[in-house]
């Protein structure tokens, strides 16, 4: 779990989640291209030392061939239920970051997720810099979120990503008080970035392999589209589980 993407590494360094570390700045130099795959970064942290311990998970074993597909920013009518059905056909499963006001606007898609054996997480309320914010709001950001999530949807999420993958190493207690596990991701196609479906398609099939944690936005429909695109390439590869069936195995 000691891997990362640019994306989540510069935004690991910015927002505060490692301690500053000699050599880093140096070294980001490698990082200033192109969506990297989940071992992108593997050498450098060994340049760095085999004792660095991240306060958050990148992503499960190598040794397996599963994989999770996240989604974040939903639930968003139009795009999540799109995804949904395409899961469907191919007995997938995903896990679901979801925004808290999306949630209380979209309880039907949000139960529909439930309903289907997908992973329901928190993503905060308002999906804002939570890095930049204090402790009593960040302490608010995450616990409206489980409750608007066990109000309408039965379960309480075990699973926390930041918006941005920004957030303070000190406010991991925070999560710990909500008994929420802080996840990032190991493979990030930049859909937010709205490239195109098959630029997308394309990113995550050649770069996720067994383990890795795979980030996407149920936000945009080229996501969606995207989806249909590779799902069925990657099923057959790999078993599509939530991050609770990844990272237990």
């Amino acid at each position: 779990m000691r891997n990362l993407t640019k994306r989540a590494f510069l935004s690991a360094v910015g927002g505060g989640l490692f301690y500053p570390l000699s050599g880093f700045a140096q070294n980001l130099q490698q990082l200033s291209t192109a969506p990297l795959r989940g071992d992108s970064i593997d050498s450098l942290l060994t340049k760095l030392g085999s004792g660095i311990r991240l306060p958050f998970v990148m992503r499960g074993a190598r040794d397996t061939y599963r994989l999770a597909l996240t989604f974040d920013d939903g639930p968003t009518p139009g795009v999540t239920d799109r995804i949904l059905d395409i899961l469907a056909s191919s007995g997938a499963k995903a896990t679901f970051f979801m925004i808290g006001q999306r949630v209380k606007a979209n309880p039907q898609l949000a139960r529909r997720v439930r309903n289907e054996g997908h992973e329901l997480a928190n993503h905060s309320y308002t999906h804002p810099d939570l890095a930049k914010l204090s402790d009593i709001i960040v302490r608010s950001e995450l616990e409206k979120t489980q409750k608007v999530i066990e109000d309408i949807c039965g379960v309480s999420p075990r699973y926390f990503r930041p918006p941005y993958g920004s957030f303070r190493s000190t406010q991991g207690t925070i999560a710990r008080e909500f008994s929420l596990q802080v996840i990032i991701w190991s493979v990030d196609p930049q859909d937010w970035r709205k490239p195109g479906a098959q630029v997308i398609a394309s990113r995550i099939t050649s770069a996720s392999t067994g383990g890795d944690i795979v980030l996407c936005h149920d936000l945009h429909p080229e996501t969606a589209a995207a989806t249909k695109i590779f799902t069925p390439v990657i099923s057959g590869k790999f078993q599509l589980v939530t991050l609770g069936n990844l990272l237990v195995y």
